[in-house]
């Protein structure tokens, strides 16, 4: 229910910004959002149309608007399993976030929640697998799919965009293209440059890497699995905060 900018008005905007050598991206929940925002010239879509599915012929429009359409699923999924009381904690959540803080997510008190808010993650439940299936058709339409966790509430930075990656999996995106839109896809875009010196594994580039137990081609659950963390071509020392006393977590809070 809340006022959308639209027509000229969101026109003149992106020219503007334009003007000023700046891209603009569009937050859309639905067809009529994303078709609004790509005739106004938006450079991508942020969080894809999760409230509605996409009819099918509505499909080559998104394609032929040749902008990336960044998903964000996992934070309606995980609104979803808030409101459903089925919220699970990741053991890379478990290594970065505090305990308390994820207890807190496992089950919603009464009435803590104002009954608008509670219709908005009631939609997101409802919606679940229209949203699934719109991702996974976009991008087997060849629309670029780039890799976003958003900041909410039980989306924390780094573990997030980890089970982001595995949403784009299960909703059917190549595992490939999922973690190119989590690295290659999302750096091009980021920089504007087609050889961006980071994002990419090759000479020259940054050296900032994260390496996984296992294959996440092959099984996508690997993307969680950190084994090394190499940031400036440095080595990092990882301390997961299940292995810090209780005492010392307390007195960091």
């Amino acid at each position: 229910g809340a006022p959308t900018l639209g027509g000229d008005v969101l026109k003149a905007i992106v020219e503007e910004a334009r003007a000023h050598g700046i891209r603009t991206v569009a937050h859309i929940g639905t067809v009529a959002d994303a078709m609004a925002a790509a005739e106004a010239g938006v450079a991508a879509w942020m969080h894809g149309v999760y409230k509605e599915r996409i009819p099918d012929e509505a499909i080559a429009r998104f394609k032929a608007a040749r902008i990336p359409y960044v998903a964000t699923t996992f934070v309606f999924d995980d609104y979803a399993d808030l409101i459903e009381g089925k919220r699970q904690s990741t053991a890379l959540e478990r290594e970065t976030v505090p305990a308390d803080v994820l207890t807190s997510l496992e089950k919603v008190p009464p009435g803590a929640l104002p009954d608008e808010f509670g219709d908005f993650l009631k939609l997101l439940a409802a919606t679940r697998a229209a949203r699934c299936d719109n991702v996974r058709r976009v991008s087997a339409a060849g629309v670029p799919i780039l890799a976003g966790a958003d900041a909410q509430l039980g989306v924390f930075p780094g573990a997030a965009l980890h089970r982001e990656i595995d949403a784009l999996i299960r909703c059917g995106v190549a595992p490939v293209d999922a973690l190119r839109a989590a690295t290659s896809a999302a750096a091009r875009f980021v920089s504007g440059q087609d050889e961006p010196e980071f994002g990419i594994v090759r000479d020259g580039s940054r050296a900032d890497l994260i390496l996984v137990k296992g294959n996440p081609l092959i099984e996508p659950a690997a993307v969680h699995a950190i084994e090394l963390v190499i940031k400036d071509g440095r080595i990092l020392e990882r301390h997961p905060l299940a292995a810090v006393p209780a005492t010392a977590t307390s007195a960091g809070s």
